[in-house]
């Protein structure tokens, strides 16, 4: 498992205990500072998807994917977008 910095675990903290906004600006200002980070790309697109911004969510998602393609769990989450979308790729 990779390494996760303290504002990732606050970012996951505020999204499962429902403060979205926090969540989502905790996202934004992490990446702000390490735009390479996938996993919170990824928690980012995750997030996105649970609120129904989903166009959002595929682009979040895709680039979580294009930083490392090789994690399945990125790739899975995409097409749980797409199926809860009736999207088929």
């Amino acid at each position: 498992m990779p390494f996760s910095s303290p504002n990732f675990e606050t970012a996951v903290h505020h999204h499962q205990t429902g403060r979205i906004d926090q969540a989502i600006d905790t996202c934004r200002r992490i990446l702000k500072s390490d735009p390479a980070d996938a996993e919170v790309w990824h928690l980012y697109g995750l997030i996105c998807w649970h609120i129904g911004r989903v166009h959002e969510a595929v682009e979040l998602l895709g680039q979580a994917i294009e930083l490392n393609p090789t994690k399945a769990a990125f790739h899975n989450s995409l097409g749980l977008v797409y199926v809860s979308q009736n999207r088929h790729r």
